[in-house]
């Protein structure tokens, strides 16, 4: 096709798609002399930069097409939206649709990713130490307010003579130290409200161009969320599920599983992707027991039952793995298996 077009020399050559279904079937560029080669497609990648955070890359996502659509739009330079609010179930692929919508707004927005509980002094360093413009750093360490700070600071940003990307500020498993229950309902801790509060009216109040994207397992109460776009993460399609099956070996026919085990696999983790992936790791494990796992989760909701998958596989951990894990809690950040063979010399056999 692409030396047709060649030929034709058609002028719209780069409208060209491909579309496979599963994985690539070979190279797409054959070495000539040696001076081409194929690039090998990576799967997954990290949404924050310390790597706390793995989503799907690009070209493995799969879906959301129509949440994609909204959210642009919600996050886009001409919406009355300050943000996306993105809630759903652990597992549904909150992360992986904000790493998405980061991808697509990509040539217009600077991106900036915290994960976890909001502070303000780690804000404010950060945004200080991102932006280009120097008056930054006078007006972010005055003894005023946040919410006053940020107004300046953003009228400060739309100036004529700003030349920097607006942000896109992403807050990430914003349900870990940012909320807490008062009776039936999830509430903003008061931290957490004065730090969004300040963003929000800073933005509104300047019409900067920056954008806030939170994905949450939980909708809290909040005076400000009408300012959000807010978009439920719910299960994959069955389209979906069957493509994400056809890259996962358990499922795609790479290992020999039991049919039946595939099928109840895949109706328990009903459209959740995290489940999916789990069980296929499952499946092919042999130190696990796939079917009493499958049990145990069956009578749960499908909302916990990423929780209680989780809990199942680390109580049929090995002692050894246990304290192997123990031992890596140390680490804040992803180190390679070297530094956590380093701290279990001690321990007989460890599953690293």
């Amino acid at each position: 096709t692409y030396s047709w077009l060649m030929e034709k020399r058609a002028r719209d050559w780069y409208w060209l798609r491909l579309y496979v279904a599963g994985a690539v079937p070979g190279v797409l560029v054959t070495p000539s002399q040696g001076g081409r080669t194929s690039v090998p497609v990576a799967q997954s990648r990290s949404l924050d930069d310390s790597g706390r955070v793995i989503v799907p890359a690009p070209s493995a996502f799969v879906g959301r097409r129509r949440m994609i659509q909204f959210c642009c739009g919600a996050i886009g330079s001409k919406s009355e939206r300050v943000g996306v609010l993105l809630t759903g179930p652990p597992g549904a692929g909150k992360s992986s649709l904000a790493a998405r919508l980061c991808d697509a707004k990509g040539g217009d927005y600077q991106t900036l990713v915290w994960v976890g509980a909001l502070d303000e002094a780690s804000l404010v360093e950060r945004l200080s130490a991102t932006s280009r413009l120097p008056q930054w750093q006078r007006l972010l360490k005055s003894d005023e307010p946040l919410k006053l700070r940020l107004r300046k600071a953003f009228a400060a940003d739309i100036a004529p003579d700003a030349i920097t990307k607006p942000w896109l500020l992403v807050f990430d498993e914003f349900e870990h130290g940012n909320l807490e229950r008062r009776g039936e309902r999830w509430w903003l801790t008061r931290k957490a409200a004065e730090i969004l509060e300040a963003l929000v009216f800073a933005i509104r109040d300047t019409k900067a161009p920056h954008r806030i994207i939170i994905t949450c397992q939980e909708l809290f109460e909040w005076s400000w969320l009408a300012a959000f776009h807010l978009q439920p993460v719910e299960k994959l399609s069955p389209a979906d599920v069957l493509k994400i099956c056809r890259r996962l070996p358990s499922f795609s026919g790479s290992y020999a599983v039991k049919p039946e085990l595939l099928t109840t696999a895949e109706n328990l983790a009903d459209g959740n992707p995290r489940i999916l992936e789990w069980f296929d790791r499952v499946l092919q494990s042999k130190q696990v027991d796939a079917a009493a796992i499958m049990e145990a989760i069956a009578p749960v909701e499908s909302q916990r039952r990423a929780e209680v998958l989780a809990q199942e596989l680390l109580a049929q951990l090995l002692p050894e793995s246990c304290l192997m894990l123990k031992a890596a809690l140390i680490y804040q950040l992803p180190v390679p298996p070297a530094a956590v063979a380093a701290l279990v010399s001690h321990i007989t056999n460890p599953s690293i």
